[in-house]
């Protein structure tokens, strides 16, 4: 049942931590994509397509913080609906924009939208309520693989856009979320081994195309084909060393502004931080994400409610999973997969819907007493 807030529960309760962390994570992206983008003198309209998204995300996040998520519940199975037909219209010729040779936007005119990104956000949402309503029987192992058929669908359908890093995000969300609902660990570990094997399998038949190997692969010898696949990483790892202990200074690193550095705005953005603010100023940006995440592991254990402990599960995944895999990426100990770093990265859909997501989190932290006197 939704439940409304006096204005002295709202006081008491909120958590000011994630809207702050959180607004210093997206003021820092804004000065790093200026950094990578503009040119002297002039604001790159990089720089302003994310303002507005941020903007726009804070909207979302009020929103969402103000909604009781427990609604969800009555209105899951439009809002699964909808996430499918959005993932659908990105593959229909002429709706779905190509950019890279991926598939990924619907353009509306100046305004770009990427509905993977609002998909994370309802599918996180939609199983959250899935696995409420089959809590009790979400140890048996036919009732979880009935929950991992909820993402399957939305999963190949961002797979083939391609866009395997956002497919591997919905993966680390449902396991963290079917444990923390009750799943057996035996059996996670079964669904683990079975994905490994149609994996492996895709791998050999060509369902996993070879660039994506080779992106897949490259980070354990990019110093061997600095010309070829590797050239990315390599710069990547060249930009990041280069800024040392204190970097060289805040606009001044030389591998984004001579463009030694591909997609340095987005899935690279990190490499501009590395340079230009050295090992003291990337561990700083690591640890606001750390207490970012820690936060909202403490709302899922800090919360009464079970739908309200799987929803915050699974958005606290969804952030560690992005960020441990771009600065993975970055600094060459991770596969390249485009994941971008949450909240920091260029993407005025993805900032929006990670706002969203962490206006849930602050949904489940003000509603997490089941009864209140």
């Amino acid at each position: 049942m939704a439940l409304a807030l006096t204005r002295q529960q709202w006081i008491k309760r909120f958590d000011p931590m994630l809207l702050i962390l959180s607004l210093t994570l997206c003021l820092g992206s804004l000065v790093a994509i200026h950094s990578a983008m503009s040119a002297a003198g002039s604001i790159s309209t990089y720089v302003i397509k994310q303002f507005v998204g941020i903007l726009l995300g804070f909207g979302a996040f009020a929103f969402m913080a103000r909604t009781d998520y427990r609604a969800v519940m009555a209105s899951s199975r439009s809002l699964y609906t909808a996430s499918l037909v959005m993932l659908a219209l990105v593959l229909v010729p002429g709706i779905g924009a190509d950019k890279m040779g991926a598939q990924r936007w619907i353009d509306f005119g100046p305004i770009n939208i990427q509905p993977s990104e609002i998909a994370k956000v309802l599918l996180i949402l939609t199983l959250g309520a899935f696995l409420e309503r089959n809590r009790d029987s979400i140890h048996d192992l036919a009732m979880l693989g009935r929950s991992l058929l909820h993402i399957a669908v939305p999963m190949l359908l961002i797979f083939k856009q391609p866009d395997l890093g956002t497919s591997l995000v919905l993966v680390a969300a449902w396991f963290a979320m079917t444990f923390i609902a009750g799943a057996r660990p035996s059996h996670l570990a079964l669904v683990a081994l079975l994905g490994l094997s149609l994996f492996s399998l895709g791998w050999a038949t060509g369902v996993v195309k070879e660039y994506q190997k080779k992106r897949l692969t490259v980070f354990l010898s990019a110093e061997k084909d600095t010309t070829g696949a590797g050239y990315q990483l390599y710069r990547s790892k060249v930009a990041v060393g280069s800024g040392q202990v204190f970097g060289k200074g805040l606009f001044n690193g030389d591998m984004k502004r001579l463009k030694y550095v591909p997609e340095r705005h987005t899935d690279f953005i990190f490499t501009v931080v590395a340079e230009e603010t050295g090992f003291v100023g990337s561990v700083t940006l690591i640890g606001i994400y750390l207490l970012l995440i820690l936060r909202m592991i403490m709302t899922v254990l800090r919360s009464e409610d079970p739908l309200g402990q799987v929803i915050a599960t699974g958005v606290a995944a969804m952030f560690t999973f992005h960020t441990v895999v771009n600065v993975g990426m970055n600094i060459g100990v991770m596969p390249i997969t485009g994941v971008p770093l949450p909240l920091f990265s260029y993407g005025p859909s993805a900032v929006i819907a990670s706002l969203a997501a962490l206006g849930l989190v602050e949904s489940v932290h003000l509603r997490r007493h089941k009864i209140s006197f």
